[in-house]
């Protein structure tokens, strides 16, 4: 019993590196130290395991004499507040070992109502995505189809052009082409000196600025304003090329009294679409054929705003084109000057 009183009246305390120092029990308090981070008697896991330890070993001193051994006792090592703190929080906080089913979960109605409501407009989306890609396709598999046509129609149009110049040089004769369907006119001039007249010809015309430049259908009304307006202006008879060049580089729609460009066909389907005109093949076609829906077409384009030619004017800019000027009427040349102005 002497070893259990002495074992009793000091307490061992864990260290990090093992069972080192010991309190005597007159510096504790019921027993247990006064340690540095407040904890005093059993509140502290580590001193409580170091006291146990402590008995454990006398009782096993005491009883070793009977030949009966206690099991040996892993020591810890001492812990601070928040490591206690966080033992019993943590034991509190462990989750339950009893998993709901679906019955014994109680989701409210508004959650069933917002839930069945998005579901349905998930898939109403999906499905209109769906349609709307499969009416894009086949809206792009007719662009093609026509387009196809349209190059069958200009390949045949050159062939027989071609022949029947072969066979007016072959029987001895000229070969005198029709006459020109469109012109593309461009405004050389400002507004400096010019009478009212013509002033107000090219405000029909939609020539407002230098360098515009439109399409116009030849017509005897045309003809004679062209006329009037021929020291202020250029223009010609475009072929296919330059009128693709055209509208792919520089086209613009009005929308909305607005300068759109046209870089989708569906702007080009939403606002011609009634005239069966949906993609920008349709109106390079409409426009180099003089088709029934012309005046519309011409309509919907914004003027063609262009740059000064690469090599410039000529110095003698403003004499007519026949006396080695810029202006007046010039035929099949308006393509060269087009194409350095594009």
């Amino acid at each position: 019993m002497s070893g259990m009183q002495s074992a009793r009246s000091q307490i061992l305390l864990g260290s990090g590196k093992g069972m080192k120092k010991v309190w005597p029990v007159s510096q504790t308090t019921q027993g247990f130290p006064r340690v540095k981070h407040g904890y005093v008697g059993a509140a502290c896991p580590c001193i409580r395991l170091s006291r146990d330890i402590a008995i454990s070993g006398a009782q096993d001193d005491a009883n070793r004499q009977d030949g009966w051994q206690f099991p040996p006792v892993v020591p810890t090592y001492p812990c601070t507040p928040r490591d206690a703190n966080r033992q019993t929080d943590d034991y509190h906080k462990m989750p339950s070992t009893t998993v709901p089913t679906v019955q014994d979960v109680l989701v409210p109605e508004t959650l069933l109502k917002k839930r069945k409501i998005n579901e349905k407009t998930r898939e109403e989306k999906l499905s209109k995505a769906i349609e709307a890609r499969k009416a894009r396709k086949a809206k792009r598999q007719v662009i093609f189809k026509r387009a196809e046509q349209y190059v069958m129609e200009y390949k045949r149009k050159e062939r027989e052009a071609i022949r029947l110049r072969r066979a007016a040089k072959a029987s001895g004769d000229f070969f005198v082409p029709a006459e020109p369907k469109v012109y593309f006119v461009i405004r050389l001039r400002g507004i400096n000196e010019i009478a009212p007249k013509p002033r107000k010809i090219l405000q029909l015309l939609r020539l407002l600025q230098i360098n515009n430049g439109v399409f116009v259908k030849v017509t005897r009304a045309t003809t004679q304003m062209l006329q009037l307006v021929e020291p202020y202006v250029t223009y010609g008879e475009p072929n296919l090329k330059t009128v693709r060049e055209l509208l792919y580089k520089r086209g613009f729609g009005k929308i909305n009294k607005q300068r759109i460009p046209l870089s989708n066909n569906a702007i080009i389907e939403e606002h011609l679409g009634k005239y069966g005109i949906i993609s920008i093949e349709d109106i390079v076609h409409e426009i180099a054929t003089i088709g029934p829906n012309f005046k519309q077409v011409n309509n919907f384009l914004w003027p063609f705003h262009l740059s000064n030619p690469t090599s410039g004017f000529k110095p003698r800019k403003f004499k007519a084109f026949v006396e080695g000027g810029d202006t007046g009427k010039r035929e099949h040349f308006i393509n060269n000057l087009v194409r350095n102005m594009n």
